[in-house]
């Protein structure tokens, strides 16, 4: 379990996720369920994170 929370921790620090254009925001949520889910899901994207300098997070730190 240690090493997934490791895991998740290195890939946060080297990429950030947004939002994508085809995410409706606010959410429409279904009103049918107690649970927030919105009806056509929630799109993301994973994008890498660079520092001042044009570099990655790894590539800083080297």
């Amino acid at each position: 379990m240690m090493e997934i929370k490791f895991a998740v921790v290195r890939l946060l620090q080297e990429f950030k996720i947004e939002t994508c254009p085809e995410t409706e925001i606010p959410p429409v949520l279904n009103k049918a369920t107690a649970f927030i889910c919105p009806p056509n899901g929630v799109k993301v994207q994973v994008v890498s994170r660079e520092n001042d300098n044009g570099k990655s997070a790894e590539e800083a730190n080297t």
